[in-house]
């Protein structure tokens, strides 16, 4: 539980730290990639892109030469949990705003992370559609027997 404090500690400085390596722009469909390569034996990042509306984040990420976590971040608010660096994981019901990818690790003298994501915007499937039209179908037939 410890170790757990001290790497949410860590993700969440370095998201609200001023200093950020990339901005994604508008996350959409096609997959943003991002590659960063560090010398030090510890390092932080970020990465922080918006959504126009309500979507669903995927996220994956590789580390070469060393190991640590990444979280999503809105503002100072943690969402999802922390996840480790080398594992996909998604982010859904994220509404329009700005985000960002946190994440730390430790290296053994050169290391590199890649962050890959792409949002998808939530459309309903076209059987809701279908469920919808069919329920008001059935409620216009209730309400014209009652009527005759």
């Amino acid at each position: 539980m410890k170790i757990r404090s001290i790497c949410v500690a860590a993700a969440l400085a370095c998201a609200a730290s001023g200093v950020q390596a990339a901005t994604f722009g508008e996350l959409s469909v096609p997959t943003e990639s991002y590659l960063g390569v560090y010398a030090t034996p510890f390092f932080a990042d970020s990465v922080s892109f918006s959504l126009t509306g309500l979507s669903t984040v995927y996220s994956d990420t590789k580390i070469y030469g060393g190991a640590g976590g990444y979280a999503l971040f809105s503002g100072a608010t943690m969402i999802g949990g922390l996840h480790t660096l080398g594992s996909a994981a998604s982010f859904s019901g994220l509404t329009a705003g700005t985000y960002t990818f946190g994440y730390f690790g430790m290296g053994s003298g050169l290391s590199a992370v890649t962050l890959s994501a792409n949002a998808v915007p939530a459309v309903p499937e076209p059987a809701s559609y279908a469920m919808l039209l069919a329920g008001l179908g059935m409620v216009a037939g209730m309400a014209r027997r009652r009527l005759s």
